[in-house]
């Protein structure tokens, strides 16, 4: 009766789990209506997914490599060695290296090393192009790619799109290496089987299996603006994992595995990959042009939802993207958009979610032409915009912030002229007048006196602040401590910094 009972229970277990592309299990009643007999076939599905495994794990991780980097890092006595929470730290940390905290102290330089993995993309001649993230091999040294556990190479970057989280690096040799097979990840459903092969915490080769559990995963914390909808599985991805691919049954790539939810920094069944079709994009911009363009609209707005749609009176539309600034001499304002314009499409696919808008356009090239149907005092207009270089705007944006930080860095905050879109973000009063506090750095000056995000600042010690300049120009001669006046929520306070 034992023996009987455990094939009943992995009876049970199997037909639970099993389920292979392309066959299906029929649970089998008789006339009457009676308990569901087992049906024989699926014994075989079981095998043919068995053998389907065995033949990706023996032909799909040759061409997965495990991606080893360095980089010299300066530091001063007080230095602390792992810094504020990175959320893609932890797929590229060694976390092997010397934790010694007094010995760390004492040093001013050290080689920081850095775990990470890849997969072969493409050879031209007796070169290979293999695909990771940028995360893996940003501001580092040195890059070393091993293959099969015991053939290693030298590397070199070709290029990184930081938007995406893609690289591609470029070995040269005369070995014949295993190049990837890759898929249509437009083509997925949830619920698809998936393995993930990488190198978690140095473990070369590694394979786990899973399924898609969700497809256009697009509103992830990861701390910048996200150009890709996410796909998330439950295959177990850990530190390390970080660049290789997420494969589908038939052993092709559909996607670069790229950041984990966890609370422990082991998998906790919440992988998010970049789908391949990105990935695929991005590469061969990298490889033909050497960099990657982005198109750019140049406005600021937000996502409308039925309560923003009553406020506003704008019972017409059920949904749509309000803009709230358009920026100065960016391709919107050429086309003629204005704050208060409600984008309803963009080349007749309905906005519906924020992210809609912004991989719609981050993911065009600069010069192509978009059509939007905008919503404005009650009429449906249409526009046709050129779109501009992401970068032209990201690297206009990163000098002034740069510029603000050379006064700003003692206290340890990022500040903003009040506009429109931060009145609407951080729900500031029409009267209220000042500078906003856009970002925090963890353990600041700022940040332990108490000061949060969304705070204005509007007077310093008996000076009036009115904008980002009259700040700095108050601050540039003062020394020792200041007054700074504060408007949260409509309450005024004092903090001394």
């Amino acid at each position: 009766m034992k023996n009987k009972h455990k094939v009943f229970v992995i009876l049970t277990i199997l037909i639970f789990f099993v389920s292979c592309k392309g066959t299906s299990i029929e649970n089998k009643s008789d006339e009457k209506g009676e308990t569901p007999v087992f049906d024989p076939k699926m014994f075989s599905n079981v095998a043919s997914l068995q053998e389907q495994l065995h033949l990706i794990a023996k032909n799909e991780t040759p061409s997965v490599v495990s991606i080893s980097t360095e980089k010299l890092v300066s530091s001063s006595d007080n230095y602390d060695f792992y810094g504020p929470f990175d959320p893609f730290d932890f797929f590229f940390r060694d976390d092997r290296r010397n934790r010694d905290d007094d010995q760390n102290k004492r040093k001013k330089e050290y080689r920081q090393g850095g775990l990470g993995s890849g997969v072969v993309y493409k050879q031209k001649g007796n070169k290979y192009y293999v695909l990771t993230n940028n995360h893996v091999i940003e501001n580092v040294d040195k890059i070393k790619i091993t293959i099969d556990q015991n053939k290693s190479y030298d590397a070199k970057l070709l290029g990184t799109d930081p938007d995406v989280d893609i690289a591609v690096v470029e070995i040269t040799t005369k070995d014949e290496l295993r190049v990837a097979k890759f898929g249509d990840s437009d083509k997925l459903n949830t619920g698809d089987f998936v393995i993930a092969i990488g190198n978690p915490y140095g473990l070369q080769g590694t394979m786990t299996f899973g399924i898609i559990s969700a497809l256009g995963r697009s509103d992830l914390n990861t701390g910048k603006v996200n150009l890709t909808n996410f796909i998330q599985t439950d295959a177990a991805i850990n530190p390390g994992n970080s660049g290789g691919p997420l494969l589908d049954i038939n052993g092709e790539v559909i996607g670069i595995n790229t950041l984990i939810y966890t609370q422990s920094g082991g998998s906790i069944g919440l992988g998010f990959a970049i789908p391949v079709n990105v990935a695929k994009k991005v590469a061969e911009q990298i490889i033909e042009k050497g960099k990657v363009e982005h198109g750019w609209l140049g406005v600021y707005f937000e996502q409308l939802n039925e309560e923003k749609i009553k406020t506003l009176n704008l019972k017409q539309i059920k949904n749509g993207m309000l803009v709230t600034e358009v920026l100065q001499d960016s391709p919107a304002e050429k086309a003629g958009i204005i704050s208060g314009d409600v984008l309803l499409e963009l080349n007749g696919v309905k906005l519906v979610n924020s992210s809609d808008l912004v991989i719609a356009i981050g993911n065009s090239t600069p010069g192509t032409k978009v059509k939007l149907k905008i919503f404005r005092d009650n009429k449906i207009l249409d526009k046709e915009v050129t779109l501009g270089d992401r970068k032209d705007f990201v690297a206009s944006s990163k000098t002034e912030k740069e510029t603000e930080s050379q006064i700003m860095e003692d206290y340890g905050f990022r500040l903003a002229d009040i506009n429109d879109s931060l009145r609407s973000k951080y729900k500031i009063d029409k009267n209220v007048t000042g500078v906003v506090v856009t970002d925090i750095s963890t353990g600041s000056l700022a940040g332990r006196a108490g000061v949060k995000e969304g705070d204005v600042i509007f007077k310093i010690n008996s000076d009036l602040v009115k904008t980002v300049n009259d700040f700095k120009k108050i601050l540039k001669d003062k020394e020792g401590r200041n007054y700074f006046f504060i408007n949260r929520n409509g309450r005024e306070f004092i903090v001394i910094m």
